[in-house]
């Protein structure tokens, strides 16, 4: 409509951040006509993703053949298909059925020791927060935390997540802990706006803090309190980014 394209034309006209623009109807026709008739404004100077069940082939070769030309259409990526889609049967499952597990809190102190091994009982545990507790998003959110410790660790000289890598990976965590803590939350804040969550406002967390509104409450509105740069975080919240990076040699051990 044309309420929806002068609206995104005067957000992408903040030029302190790169908009992306996601067309998700369930209609790859209609998904299609609707980023490819935005205003030329918003196309060259936006990331447009749209999302198509079956093939992107077509757009694929729109965007190369507007990249190599400077066309309007430079910035549009198909996005969504099946053939290119991560599930929860890939083989990182397992490690991210840890992930979330940690993430949690679960176990006892002994359970986040380096070496430990997950007992029967502890096992089940992180089946069951995964299978109980843990919604479908936060559920994708730690198969994506997953594949990311590959990249992460891939800039300190680490070749793979392997039981052969465990010395240099215990090295890496051990001098650069903050820094990786730092990297996680940063992802993590991509991630939770890529999904369509947007940080409180301040006064939001002002009243989170004062205990006059509920932080739980405003994420079922997708606004979360905890989009924002790592060091403003709470001690507490900063603890749970530490604790999933100590804890990335006890999940190699245990995957």
């Amino acid at each position: 409509s044309e309420e929806i394209h002068l609206l995104l034309k005067d957000r992408v006209s903040d030029k302190t951040c790169k908009m992306n623009v996601f067309t998700c109807t369930g209609n790859d026709s209609a998904d299609m006509n609707i980023g490819l008739l935005l205003p030329e404004e918003v196309l060259r100077n936006a990331n447009v993703f749209i999302r198509q069940h079956h093939t992107g082939q077509l757009l694929t070769w729109l965007h190369q053949i507007n990249k190599e030309g400077g066309g309007k259409y430079a910035n549009v990526y198909p996005f969504g298909m099946a053939n290119s889609q991560f599930d929860l049967s890939h083989k990182n499952l397992e490690m991210g059925i840890l992930i979330n597990y940690f993430y949690l809190g679960k176990g006892t102190q002994e359970t986040y020791h380096a070496d430990h091994l997950l007992t029967a009982e502890e096992c089940r545990q992180a089946l069951d927060a995964w299978n109980g507790e843990t919604s479908i998003s936060d559920q994708w959110s730690s198969s994506y935390c997953c594949n990311s410790f590959a990249l992460k660790l891939a800039q300190f000289g680490v070749e793979s997540i392997e039981e052969l890598q465990v010395g240099r990976i215990q090295e890496v965590l051990d001098a650069n802990l903050e820094t990786l803590a730092y990297i996680e939350h940063n992802r993590w804040n991509i991630e939770k706006l890529m999904t369509g969550f947007v940080p409180t406002t301040e006064e939001q967390h002002q009243n989170i803090l004062s205990g006059n509104m509920s932080a739980k409450e405003l994420k079922k509105n997708f606004i979360h309190d905890d989009i924002r740069p790592f060091e403003e975080l709470s001690k507490g919240e900063q603890e749970k980014d530490f604790t999933l990076t100590r804890a990335l040699i006890n999940m190699i051990n245990n995957n």
